[in-house]
């Protein structure tokens, strides 16, 4: 052992290091705090819009099963607004059917790193096993609620993928965008966990969706919400990307310059313009 050697890079190449890599993790952190604040900030204009009715205040209501409501508006169930996904699992002892390159949604990657889209998943299918098992295709921006197991956890995929059977899709039949989709959901997440129910763990149920009704605005005025709240998933997305990119930049860069591979100043440029 007294005569292995380590390389490490000099004191102030060490320190040139740390303060590159602090400052993509910070970056990393600031990119998670802004999408908590748009997404709040997307929350409080549908409870202020479609909850407490702040913009329709003097207009006329009417009463409906959901209590008062504007004028003109309309109850209708959850699934005369969406369509209602299922997913599957092709069999785990084929081989052939795991590690493609087509991510598979479980409970376990949806509410991860802080944000509202999943980007990635811990397993993969491939298409063969896609092909063979329940399992389809999920539009882009579709809205995954966990079914079973962490009942209740759910987010929006940023890519087509495919998910498991302990969760369910929901994609827009209606004028609500695929955002506003995630808000009505958001509101209704406590109304899921009151209806779960299961002798061995809570589990939601398509009865769940099929008892669930929401508030359906004038086309117009959801036509206005829309044009509203989708640029702030928008921002949120490209943060989400933002963050992924950054995080491999700096799990490629790490090993490079502490083993002695690479320069920092061949990279400065590329670091300096993802900062």
């Amino acid at each position: 052992m007294e005569n292995f050697l380590i390389r490490t890079p000099d004191p102030k190449q060490a320190n040139d290091i740390a303060g590159v890599l602090s400052a993509i993790d910070d970056k990393i952190e600031n990119n998670l705090a802004m999408n908590q604040t748009l997404e709040e900030m997307a929350m409080a204009l549908y409870k202020h819009w479609f909850v407490d009715f702040g913009p329709f205040q003097d207009g006329e209501f009417v009463d409906s099963e959901l209590g008062p409501i504007p004028k003109g508006w309309e109850v209708k169930g959850i699934l005369e607004v969406a369509d209602l996904l299922s997913g599957g699992t092709p069999k785990t002892r084929v081989s052939e059917y795991w590690g493609g390159n087509l991510n598979w949604v479980s409970a376990k990657d949806i509410g991860n790193e802080g944000t509202i889209y999943i980007s990635e998943t811990e397993k993969k299918i491939s298409y063969l096993g896609l092909n063979n098992s329940s399992a389809k295709i999920l539009p882009e921006n579709t809205v995954i609620v966990v079914a079973r197991g962490s009942v209740g956890k759910f987010g929006i995929i940023s890519s087509p993928m495919a998910m498991n059977q302990s969760c369910y899709g929901l994609y827009s039949t209606s004028e609500f965008s695929q955002g506003t989709i995630y808000l009505i959901i958001s509101n209704l997440i406590e109304e899921f966990k009151r209806k779960s129910y299961g002798s061995v763990f809570d589990t939601i149920t398509t009865s769940t969706f099929k008892t669930t009704s929401v508030i359906y605005p004038q086309e117009k005025i959801i036509f206005y919400f829309n044009q509203i709240v989708d640029p702030l998933f928008k921002m949120i997305r490209s943060k989400v990307t933002e963050n992924i990119m950054l995080s491999d930049l700096r799990d490629t860069l790490l090993p490079k310059l502490i083993s002695g591979e690479v320069r920092l100043k061949e990279f400065r440029e590329e670091v300096e313009s993802a900062l």
